[in-house]
């Protein structure tokens, strides 16, 4: 039976610009692309604009993540880890008014840094790796020091999509799932060992240029399974009526695009019962996913507002790929989020 292809995306193949001389959307750049080709060529837009490069690692023991946010006129730096056994979980943000002093590059692929006092944030990209080292003097009363090794192996695929919502709001987001990372994270006199077998990193980029408010649902999952590297990536709301999607299961390193929409169902009133995700029209998604635990995350600034919730668990299932095949899905760590934006 063949696929439901709700919309009708178009592979882009080679380089493009993000944007037009105006800082407009380039009409060509609509679409996804198995590899790094789109400029983010940001411009104009005052205050408007919004970059960031988010890293999360899964861990045999713990999930550690540190981001970079650039919102045009602050930046918000974060870093949070969560030990699965003993439920642990911490979370240090630190805000940059105007954020003059971080450049977020127009590549997936490039360097930033951020300095402070209190934190600092290294993503050093080089030889086909991503370096993260940070450091944090006070981190729930503790010393974090982390410093992790990323691969990104030179045959695997990412999803590098662009969500038009018209030609002066749209946004790049780029999504690179299983790559294997090996370091530690020490916090305190705790050290948590990460070896490339077991544990995998998730890069979410964005840049773009976004409506005053917006909402989003994002499934997340990047683990080894049996003996594949398995990546689990669906959206909801943010991309509705767009035409486009950032669904897409990553196998091995190989991405099998999904050119439906997905409806997340759960229980508004109690978040830690089970969520469900289904594709739209057809059987093709079918995965239920059980919390274990509900992390909230509210950052005010001024006119600004974030507000939403992490939920962090297993998804079990299945989902039909490009080829026809039926991937099945059990007990797969992952994580679904969900969150509302003034910005």
């Amino acid at each position: 039976m063949p696929k439901v292809q709700q919309h009708a995306e178009r592979e882009i193949l080679d380089p493009i610009a993000l944007c037009d001389s105006k800082g407009n959307l380039n009409p060509a750049a609509i679409g996804f692309s198995r590899k790094s080709l789109i400029d983010s060529n940001l411009s104009g837009h005052f205050m408007r604009k919004k970059k960031w490069n988010n890293w999360c690692v899964f861990g045999e023991d713990i999930m550690f993540s540190a981001s970079i946010r650039h919102m045009d006129y602050a930046v918000i730096c974060s870093v949070y880890f969560l030990d699965y056994e003993t439920q642990r979980y911490f979370e240090k943000s630190i805000t940059v008014s105007l954020g003059q002093r971080i450049h977020m590059p127009n590549q997936v692929l490039e360097t930033i840094t951020f300095f402070d006092n209190e934190m600092s944030i290294q993503l050093l990209h080089m030889q086909g790796e991503t370096h993260m080292k940070v450091t944090i003097s006070n981190f729930d009363g503790e010393f974090l020091h982390a410093d992790l090794q990323i691969e990104h192996p030179v045959n695997d695929e990412s999803l590098n999509v662009v969500i038009p919502w018209n030609r002066h709001l749209f946004h790049h987001t780029a999504k690179h799932y299983t790559l294997p990372t090996s370091g530690f994270v020490k916090v305190g006199d705790k050290r948590y060992n990460f070896n490339s077998e077991d544990s995998y990193a998730v890069l979410d980029y964005g840049r773009g240029v976004w409506p005053r408010k917006a909402s989003r649902k994002w499934a997340s999952a990047s683990q080894r399974l049996g003996n594949q590297r398995i990546g689990l990536n669906f959206g909801g709301t943010w991309t509705d009526g767009t035409g486009m999607t950032e669904n897409a299961v990553f196998v091995d390193g190989q991405v099998s695009k999904i050119s439906e929409d997905v409806i997340f169902t759960y229980d508004k009133n109690d978040l830690m019962n089970p969520w469900h995700i289904r594709s739209k029209f057809s059987s093709d998604v079918n995965l239920t996913f059980t919390p274990f635990l509900q992390r909230e995350a509210n950052i005010n600034i001024g006119f600004v507002n974030l507000n939403g919730y992490q939920m962090v668990g297993y998804f079990n299932g299945f989902v039909h790929l490009h080829d026809g095949s039926c991937l099945f899905i059990t007990e797969l760590l992952g994580s679904i989020e969900d969150h509302k934006a003034k910005w």
